[in-house]
């Protein structure tokens, strides 16, 4: 006798959940990528954020089967203390635990099947709740902290379970090798299956040219524009920049694009408006999902430069920089600073210059000019064979269905082995 089947039934997919306490994903390649990798391959996937970015970029569309779950915890925050300064001081423990209430709120109902716990704060919101529901935690790293760099208390707290949340991960996901030594010296997380997953956009590059900046800005077509593209702090630079760029040599001209909305009242973004020179413009606005390549394209040369005295959180950078690899998949050739890795990678492609200070930047563009398509070719080409995001996430994708199960068709993965002796990391995978 045949067995029936009811065909109209169906087994719910697997569902995850991301909590990205830090909430500006319009500026996170690395999340925006992961969400549309998860749906594409059979998972349903929600993400937990904190709301208040009304000041960031549009997204692009989102596939089925992604939820966007904002917290009010940054409004409350306003709330209870509104004195700016306090609410810096405070504003990370106590917007945890109001976050963290919001997601245990937000779930109670919900299925998960696996955790994924960006940073400190994400990462861990999320070892409470996979402890709670017994499911697989992902450790997340977009940024780098360091106990040393403390000095609120309450802080270190949010430090020591940092670590805890690392050592209890099944896996740890970080953007190369340099942050991934740097993370597991400072959380020791004792026997680490590590995931490489560079800080970059989704999907095929190509080499392009548009005039997105010279029409949004009035610039003549024939200004060659270095672009500054994503934070506009002094973390990043920019007042440098501009100050250095009165001395460029015609026609170049140097374009600071902030990431998310800024204000002319704020005073680090006014001091940048202050300085008279044809040679500086300062975009505000930031552009949607959507044009940011075309926003991209128009630049003759991409700037990525940090300040040292940041840590390492800013110098090992040549893997976590979301600006770097969004240059290299438009073919817009790069200048860096001469930081751990940068020179390994953007000299050894010959997709960019890497400069020890902004002062040299005049000569990094009088040697790329000599070879300028040349340069745009390899820098499409360092972008798909080391940057794009779907070739690196493959391997969470892989790891995930190791844990729960597969959702579509994978192969097995490899993880990443660290060998604390010799202090390597090597990715098998």
């Amino acid at each position: 006798m045949r067995a029936s089947s009811n065909s109209s039934f169906s087994a719910p997919k697997p569902r995850v959940a991301i909590l990205f306490w830090e909430g500006h994903l319009a500026l996170s390649p690395s999340m925006l990528g992961a969400l549309r990798l998860l749906a594409e391959h059979g998972y349903d996937a929600d993400i937990f954020m904190r709301g208040g970015d009304s000041e960031m970029p549009e997204l692009g569309t989102m596939p089925e089967g992604v939820r966007i779950i904002k917290s009010n915890a940054a409004g409350k925050l306003r709330k209870v203390y509104p004195d700016q300064k306090r609410r810096f001081r405070f504003a990370g423990p106590l917007g945890v635990l109001l976050y963290l209430g919001f997601v245990l709120s937000r779930t109670r109902h919900e299925r998960y099947d696996a955790l994924f716990g960006v940073d400190p704060a994400g990462g861990v919101c999320a070892l409470v709740l996979a402890t709670l529901r017994r499911v697989p935690l992902f450790f997340w790293s977009l940024e780098l902290s360091f106990a040393s760099e403390i000095r609120s208390p309450l802080k270190r707290v949010l430090k020591s379970l940092e670590r805890i949340a690392c050592r209890k991960a099944r896996w740890i996901i970080v953007q190369d090798p340099l942050r991934a030594r740097a993370l597991i010296e400072e959380n020791r997380p004792g026997h680490a299956r590590v995931l490489l997953v560079p800080n970059s956009p989704m999907g095929a590059g190509r080499v392009r040219t548009t005039d997105y900046l010279h029409r949004y800005l009035g610039l003549p077509s024939d200004r060659k524009i270095l672009l500054h593209a994503g934070m506009m702090d002094p973390g990043v630079l920019c007042l440098e920049l501009a100050q250095a760029a009165g001395s460029w040599p015609e026609p170049y001209a140097l374009v600071l694009n902030a990431g998310f909305r800024r204000s002319p009242d704020e005073p680090y973004v006014r001091r940048l408006l202050e300085i008279d020179s044809p040679r500086v413009h300062v975009k505000l606005e930031p552009a949607p999902e959507d044009e940011l390549d075309d926003l991209i394209a128009s630049a003759r040369f991409g700037l990525a430069v940090y300040a040292e005295s940041y840590g390492p959180n800013y110098t090992l950078i040549v893997s976590a920089s979301g600006k770097l690899p969004s240059y290299l998949r438009n073919g817009v050739p790069v200048i860096c600073q001469d930081f751990p890795g940068m020179r390994e990678m953007i000299e050894g492609y010959g997709c960019g210059v890497v400069v020890r200070n902004i002062d040299e930047i005049p000569s990094a563009i009088a040697r790329m000019e000599q070879d300028y398509e040349g340069y745009r070719q390899r820098a499409l080409a360092c972008y798909t064979r080391e940057y794009e995001f779907s070739r690196h996430f493959r391997k969470v994708l892989d790891a995930l269905a190791a844990e729960i199960g597969p959702a579509a068709s994978v192969s097995p993965v490899e993880p990443v082995r660290l060998d604390r002796e010799r202090e390597t990391v090597s990715d098998a995978a």
